[in-house]
């Protein structure tokens, strides 16, 4: 009788979580989809920013390339498609100086 109500209660609880995880999966893909999105727009901003200020300056360092290569490679990765590919492109024009 003991070992029934044990694994009458196991099995309580294995449903009990098996509800929780499926009520808790949607709001996951919501949330999984909104950091990717808000990541995907830091990244657009920050880009978009460092744009403009070479624009001004005119001067590239290496790190300061190497970071925009990996926050544009990131940026494709997560699916970001906006004028960040052509303003890449003409940053990666410039030449670096050190």
């Amino acid at each position: 009788m003991q070992v029934f109500a044990v694994v009458s209660g196991i099995l309580s609880l294995l449903t009990l979580f098996g509800l929780i995880v499926s009520v808790l999966k949607p709001v996951r893909k919501i949330i999984t989809k909104s950091l990717f999105a808000g990541t995907i727009c830091l990244l657009r901003h920050e880009i978009t920013s460092f744009y403009y200020r070479l624009k001004q300056t005119g001067v590239m360092r290496p790190y300061e390339r190497e970071d925009l290569i990996r926050m544009y490679s990131q940026y494709e990765k997560l699916g970001g498609n906006c004028y960040i590919k052509t303003i890449v492109e003409e940053m990666l024009k410039i030449p670096v100086s050190v």
